[in-house]
């Protein structure tokens, strides 16, 4: 660090900061201080309870997911399964790749 008192940003110790001298203050930009357009506080802010939000939307989205997984196997169960039945005996060979089909595989 040089003696004279200007630190290490190689100003003459007086009042001004850098960006006053044409530089931009990279400790306040970094900060969320800067006097640009955007502020990176405000960005922070923004973004507060948006977890929360997210986990929400997601919470639904699975729920409405298992309701429509019960749909479909109601669908399958009650309606589609029982049209099948005829072709258990006029196409044999049908009906057994359509009950292979349905047989679920973890």
């Amino acid at each position: 660090m040089p003696r004279d008192g200007s630190g290490d940003h190689g100003y003459a110790s007086d009042s001004r900061g850098p960006e006053q001298h044409g530089e931009p203050d990279r400790l306040h930009a970094h900060r969320g201080y800067d006097s640009g357009g955007g502020n990176e506080l405000d960005n922070f802010k923004a973004l507060i309870g948006q977890p929360r939000t997210i986990r929400n939307k997601a919470f639904a989205a699975k729920t409405v997911l298992g309701d429509l997984f019960d749909e479909a196997n109601n669908l399958l169960n009650n309606q589609l399964d029982k049209l099948m039945i005829r072709f258990k005996f006029t196409d044999p060979d049908f009906y057994e790749e359509y009950t292979r089909a349905r047989v679920i595989v973890d």
